[in-house]
């Protein structure tokens, strides 16, 4: 029985079946469960504000924005937690800790931070100042990658906490904390809005940011072979495609 076993004993692949993480809330939320049953849910880890809470982060970073809100809602107490640095802003280096040090104007929390995009993709859907929108959508997007500087988003019981590098993050969540894909395709949006040379180099420079992470995590994070024994004569970077850009 998958459901009470992910109670005895917890394994990350179980959440990679949405249909699993639904039998467990409903195991989880059982209005008249036998003693067996309640000792399964009593050692349970994970409570169902962490499983509304991991299915919201799931559907942001498949682009579902209304959906992860919506579940986000439901997270109780986790929908709460404050990020620790402004999502929205990227800068030239990715400096998690400096960020963290910088007074925030507004705190977001989770759900605070997923209501924004909500609301900056329902003016990007009207047009309403699609560059600024599409921009910031992507660099709110990349933050809470593992690359940018809001990593609490993710954290949680379902997923852990402390990652100091993708290494350290599972297998079943690892592509998708460190894929920037879709802030590429938010920057992009915002580089064919783009009136000028400055709004088109932030945009080339933030998509190169990306193909860095992804040189790295192709080349490295998703090959063992290379954790410790990367050949030191070959490059530890490239001329990513926006630099090229940049350069016009």
């Amino acid at each position: 029985n998958a459901v009470k076993a992910e109670c005895l004993v917890t394994n990350n692949a179980f959440y990679a079946n949405n249909q699993n993480i639904e039998q467990l809330k409903t195991f989880l939320s059982k209005p008249n469960p036998t003693p067996y049953e309640q000792f399964c849910i009593t050692i349970c880890t994970k409570n169902i504000d962490d499983l509304w809470e991991f299915q919201a982060i799931q559907d942001i970073y498949n682009d579902k924005i209304d959906e992860a809100v919506i579940k986000m809602q439901k997270a109780g107490s986790r929908a709460k937690i404050e990020l620790l640095a402004n999502p929205f802003s990227n800068k030239i280096p990715d400096c998690h800790d400096c960020d963290h040090a910088l007074p925030q104007k507004s705190k977001y929390t989770k759900l605070s931070f997923l209501q924004k995009i909500q609301e900056m993709k329902q003016k990007l859907d009207a047009n309403n100042d699609p560059f600024n929108n599409a921009l910031l959508i992507g660099s709110g997007l990349y933050n809470i990658s593992h690359y940018g500087n809001g990593r609490v988003f993710y954290e949680g019981e379902v997923i852990g906490s402390g990652h100091y590098s993708p290494y350290a993050i599972d297998k079943a969540f690892m592509d998708m904390l460190t894929n920037n894909a879709l802030s590429v395709k938010y920057y992009q949006i915002a580089l064919k809005n783009a009136t000028d040379n400055e709004q088109k180099a932030k945009c080339q420079y933030f998509m190169a940011k990306c193909q860095r992470n992804e040189w790295y995590n192709q080349t490295i994070y998703n090959n063992p072979e290379n954790e410790y024994n990367y050949n030191e004569n070959k490059p530890d970077f490239i001329e990513w495609q926006g630099f090229k850009e940049l350069k016009k």
